[in-house]
Formats: structure tokens, sequence, C-alpha cells
């Protein structure tokens, strides 16, 4: 049961999305608002469902057990994000991660731009971490983006859809590297998240056939990851794949979305 607690918790903030140039470029931009829900499966059967939701600049993802998992899965889990627009970009404000269920834990981060810090509440321990990359550039001309464990997904997006655009036009100021890294604010520090483009190819959801770029996040362990996103949905994911140590699959797929552009 441990093992499926952590998996849902990794689904929900590891998904990520990327596609470049080689993708059609038609509707490849970053909806204005969207809500998309998906079925969490694994060990044979359907364990849950993840909702994830842009209103305005609030992105948040919810999930909860459904079926007969919901018998023996007592979690519900709640993370929302505000943020801004700052010089073309997605900017973390403050997250908010709240569990509730056998055990509750509450969580937060505060980013403040001004002085270049955030603040990291985990269940009452408060710790704060310096915005700045390894080589030392400011927070606003950062390499790797600073971000929080939700927001990075729509940061994702937005960022591959002015890779498209640069495409066609070399003066768009919202993507302008194939760099796909991210740093996420945690308790123990900073937690680098790196990604690799693989294959595209259709790929069946319960919403529909898509073609979709693979995408992998580098890692030295065991365990592997890697999602499958369609640029015709703006860049949201259609399919994620979670593997254990063990070899056990963990699958989300889309069922349905409504998109604004």
């Amino acid at each position: 049961m441990r093992k499926i607690n952590r998996v849902v918790l990794t689904l929900l903030t590891m998904t990520v999305m990327a596609a470049i140039s080689l993708l059609p470029a038609a509707n490849a931009t970053l909806p204005k608002s969207f809500n998309a829900e998906y079925e969490l499966s694994g060990k044979g059967m359907v364990l849950g469902q993840t909702t994830y939701s842009l209103q305005g600049e609030q992105f948040s993802i919810r999930t909860k057990p459904t079926g007969l998992a919901a018998l023996f899965v007592k979690k519900n889990i709640e993370e929302s994000s505000r943020w801004r627009w700052h010089n073309g970009q997605i900017q973390p404000l403050h997250y908010i991660y709240s569990e509730r269920g056998k055990r509750n834990r509450d969580r937060s981060r505060t980013f403040n731009w001004d002085n270049g810090t955030v603040s990291v509440e985990d269940d009452k321990n408060i710790s704060l971490l310096k915005i700045t990359t390894p080589a030392g550039d400011s927070p606003n001309e950062q390499s790797d983006r600073a971000t929080d464990k939700a927001l990075f997904i729509l940061q994702l997006m937005d960022q591959l859809s002015g890779l498209t655009d640069n495409s066609n036009n070399s003066n768009n100021s919202r993507g302008s590297t194939t760099e796909l890294n991210y740093r996420i604010a945690k308790t123990d520090g900073w937690h680098a998240y790196h990604f690799r483009l693989g294959e595209i190819k259709k790929i069946a959801t319960p919403a529909g056939k898509f073609t979709a770029q693979q995408v992998i996040r580098e890692s030295s362990g065991k365990r592997s990851f890697e999602l499958w996103s369609a640029p015709e949905l703006g860049y949201l994911p259609v399919l994620i794949e979670y593997r254990e140590k063990d070899g056990s699959l963990f699958t989300l797929k889309l069922k349905r979305t409504t998109l604004m552009h």
C-alpha cells in the first residue's frame, strides 16, 4: 500500500510534456484555461483519478481514489500553485499541498523574487532556500528554472509552445532553448529534473488517439518515468508511465479534457 501511495504522489508531481519543431505547429499554444482528467491504473486495476486545471493564474492538481481502490487507499491530495507572468515567462509565487486521509499533511512554498528566496514549510517545519543556479545566475536569469512540484508542468507547456513559435518567429522570447531543466524546491533543498526527447508515435487513450512525443526523465536509479504529450492539445500529456524498482508499472491515461485557446 505504501508503494501505491508513493506512485500516486510521483505521478501527480512528475508529469512532464515536451515536443519541438519536429511536431506539427498547428494549435501548439498554451491554452488560456483547461481541465483534464486522467485514469490512474496499476497492479491490474484502476486506482484513482487525477485532474489538472488552469483557471487564470492559478494551476491545480487533484487526485482521489476510485472504485475498489477507494476501500484501501484513504487519501485525497490537492495541490495549487499561484503564479504570474514575468519577462514573458511563468513565475511561481505561492504553492500549497494538502493531503487528507489516514495521515494529514500540509506543505507550502512561498517565492520571494525581490530577495531571491523561497520559504519552504512542511508540516510546520520552515526553511529558506536561495534562488540561484549553480553558476550563480540571478533569480530572473536562471538556466535551470526554479519552481514548485505542480507549476513546472505548466511552465513546460509554455516553454514548448514557445519553441514551436520560434521555429516560425526567431524574435519570440518565450522559449529560446531546447533545454528542459527544472529545479524543484523541496524540504531538503533543490532537486534537479532533466528530460530528453524520445520517439514520436500514435498513442491510444480513452480520450482518443493522438500523435505524441515521448519524453523521458534522465535518472541513474532503477525507477523509470516517461510520458507522451500531444501538441494538438496544447502540450497536455496523454499518457504517463512510471515503473518501480521491482518492475511494477503504473500509468495515467487521459480520459477527457476541455481547453480554451
